[in-house]
């Protein structure tokens, strides 16, 4: 029993001094780093992230209308009333297509003025 005890004790005793020093990451001169102050940034540049667009579709009869991104996240499903379906959306600035899905169609529609504008009849 004492041999087990001893041959534990040297045994951790052994893993826990065999730790490897890192040697700290040296930084670069402070002089060579970049600031926001550097910053170059066109005047015409908008810093915004989404954009505002208005969305009208037309249909032929009263059906649920689904309004996703290219990649099929979801920015509006609702309920076309009297054939007819208007609303805004806030979609990502980036966004120049969206798929329309309505009455089993699928269709891309591009976005023109901020406009998304289709007719399924």
């Amino acid at each position: 029993m004492k041999k087990l005890v001893l041959i534990l004790a040297i045994l951790a005793f052994g893993l826990t001094a065999c730790q490897k020093d890192f040697d700290p990451i040296e930084s670069p001169e402070e002089e060579n780093q970049a600031t926001m102050d550097d910053l170059k940034v066109g005047e015409n540049f908008d810093w915004k992230t989404t954009k505002n667009v208005a969305i009208e579709v037309q249909g032929t009869k009263r059906n649920v209308i689904q309004v996703k991104s290219l990649q099929g996240d979801t920015y509006i499903k609702a309920m076309m009333n009297e054939n007819k379906f208007s609303s805004r959306l806030t979609i990502p600035s980036y966004t120049d297509e969206v798929v329309l899905t309505y009455n089993g169609l699928t269709r891309n529609v591009p976005i023109v003025d901020n406009k998304i504008s289709f007719n399924f009849n």
